[in-house]
């Protein structure tokens, strides 16, 4: 996916098992009925009770017809149950060893009746010249992806066997010279390059379901953490270079939302943690290997500090895609060391923008929990962020057009303006004055330059795609226009008695600031499809109607917010609110913010709890 935080939907909700997974592009519905109740009809007479396996044919010979639900085509094949009775998970992978399908990316349906993979086709009575319908998504390599694993598996103990000489640092040519041969037939370096990427998106998917549902995770994983039982001066260069098609593999998945919940269940994330920390980075100066290189070798020096600074720059990707679930995100945010090494990552020579840019767009993601604040409003922090937008970057030696640059910078700020937003509107009472004037500057700055249409294109243009709209639309809805509410939810409380009367303008100033910041960020995401899907899925359609009518007369916030409207309404067919919407929104603009109107069921709870105040 490049250097992105990409997913699928935020709001869905994860499966128990990989075969459960949906796929980018699959409709929700498959357009065979799945009657909960459905029973096959005939002349004879049906037991009440599947029959016993013994009772039935060994062997039988259906016509299965396959339904691709991506282009609506469908294939005819005559298939033999050798063995029968078998269960559908059998069936799907004999599917798989001879159509190439995955067994994750199908679905079995008899008589319009959807069977699970852990049934046994015997109880359905299923006999020669029957149908069986399978739908699926794409097709997939399913040989080399299942060559890939089993080459992982005879990794794993050959690793474990070269341990004790890597550890004493006596690499002979020839250990050097197996280690090579083993990395080059695992072919670990493939999976990424060739089978998650540049294929088309559901080839991909179908890829990465395939490479999960086989155990593929687990093996990565336990190659990874033999891979980090010896420091980094003393790993052979072919193991680094396995490291990096570890971390790269890791990121290309993490980038799928439904599959990204699946490395929860693993300690991934430390493992990636260990990684990012391989070297620490300084600020402005280079990264460079630790290596000692004999005088023969060091031409060799080079490739080693590219190898290394590729290992940083993949494991911050991951990361920054775990930091979208919010699982995830308190245990990154709690780790001094991830943090100060996201800010020297940012502010090192070795990258120009690409590197700044993931680093930050995961810090906003990080920012959406509020528990992360009290670590993410540290004066180090801000102040990296802050240095490394306004840092110049001409110098540098990478070929990129000056507009680029511009564009670069102008998403770069993008996302530190979104993150600071977040922590100004949840958490104010963290911020010091000085630091407080710093993002008042910073946010007016940024929407006085910034065009939402060039961040937009930039965005798509590096692959950045957003799982939820629920943090910006509640940025858009952040209560700053009524300084005497009493009644915030907890994530809105701060007080502002203790500052000085020119300290309390300023965070009202700021935080109207994050409210404008909020509404142009609405403007980017729903200029495209994708985040107006979300929208509608998470409900928030009328809410973003009402903003014309709960933003502050004659502020620049509710400009933005009515041509915010108008440009959806030609593409999404809006109606006007509903009066008991745009009560709610009134309410959330008002008095308590989104979060807690969207969390109450009652209008008339909130209407009394006003009352009462």
């Amino acid at each position: 996916m490049g250097n992105c935080i990409s997913s699928l939907r935020g709001n869905r909700e994860s499966p128990e098992s990989p075969l459960e997974l949906e796929l980018e592009g699959q409709p929700g519905n498959c357009p065979v009925l799945e009657a909960a109740e459905h029973h096959r009809t005939g002349c004879e007479e049906q037991p009440e009770h599947p029959v016993s396996d013994t009772a039935q044919p060994r062997e039988v010979t259906v016509q299965i017809l396959f339904h691709c639900v991506l282009d609506n085509t469908v294939k005819e094949n005559r298939f033999t149950l050798k063995g029968y009775p078998e269960s559908v998970l059998e069936l799907k992978e004999s599917i798989q060893a001879e159509y190439s399908i995955p067994a994750s990316c199908q679905r079995v349906y008899f008589e319009s009746l959807l069977i699970g993979d852990d049934e046994r086709l015997g109880s359905y009575w299923i006999r020669d010249g029957d149908t069986l319908h399978v739908y699926y998504n794409s097709e997939g390599d399913v040989k080399d992806v299942l060559e890939i694993i089993s080459s992982m598996r005879e990794m794993v103990p050959f690793l474990e066997s070269i341990q004790p000489e890597l550890s004493k640092g006596a690499l002979t040519t020839e250990l050097d010279i197996l280690i090579s041969r083993s990395v080059k037939a695992s072919k670990v370096e493939s999976l990424a390059s060739k089978y998650f990427w540049p294929c088309s998106t559901e080839r991909a998917n179908a890829n990465r379901l395939l490479f999960v549902s086989n155990n593929g995770l687990e093996l990565m994983h336990q190659l990874h953490v033999a891979l980090l039982r010896q420091p980094w001066k003393n790993t052979p260069l072919e193991l680094q270079y396995l490291e990096h098609a570890i971390l790269r593999t890791l990121w290309n998945i993490t980038a799928t939302f439904s599959i990204r919940t699946l490395v929860l269940r693993r300690p991934t994330l430390d493992a990636v943690g260990q990684s990012l920390l391989r070297v620490k980075v300084e600020h402005d100066a280079t990264i460079v290997a630790p290596h000692k290189l004999p005088a023969g070798r060091m031409a060799l020096r080079g490739e080693l500090n590219r190898v290394l600074s590729e290992v940083v720059y993949k494991a911050i990707g991951t990361i920054c895609n775990l930091a979208e679930l919010p699982e995830c995100r308190l245990q990154i945010a709690s780790n001094s060391k991830i943090l100060q090494q996201f800010i020297a990552v940012m502010l090192t020579p070795t990258y120009i923008y690409i590197a700044s840019l993931v680093t930050v767009a995961g810090m906003l993601c990080l920012a959406y929990s509020v528990e992360t604040h009290p670590y993410l409003t540290q004066p180090s922090i801000i102040e990296g962020v802050i240095e490394a937008c306004e840092r110049d970057r001409s110098w540098t030696h990478y070929r990129i057009t000056e507009e680029e640059r511009r564009l670069d910078s102008m998403l770069l700020r993008y996302f530190a303006a979104m993150f600071f937003a977040q922590l100004a509107t949840s958490s104010p009472h963290l911020l010091r004055p000085e630091q407080t004037t710093k993002l008042c500057n910073f946010l007016k700055s940024f929407l006085e330059e910034a065009d939402y249409r060039e961040v937009r294109e930039h965005e798509v243009k590096n692959g950045y795609i957003w799982s939820t709209m629920v943090p910006f639309v509640k940025l858009a809805y952040f209560p700053y226009t009524n300084p005497n509410r009493s009644c915030s939810s907890a994530t809105h409380v701060h007080t502002l008695t203790d500052r000085q009367s020119s300290d309390v303008e300023t965070v009202r100033k700021l935080q109207e600031l994050c409210v404008e910041a909020g509404i142009f960020s609405l403007q980017n995401m729903l200029s495209g499809a994708p985040a107006r899907e979300i929208l509608v899925e998470e409900g928030l359609v009328e809410y973003v109607t009402c903003l014309p009518w709960c933003t502050l007369p004659g502020s620049r916030a509710q400009e933005r917010a009515r041509d915010l409207v108008s440009a959806l309404r030609h593409e999404m067919q809006l109606h006007p609110p509903r009066l008991g919407t745009l009560t709610r929104a009134k309410l959330a603009a008002w008095h308590f913010g989104l979060e807690k109107v969207l969390r109450t069921i009652s209008v008339h709870e909130l209407l009394a709890e006003v009352y009462k105040s």
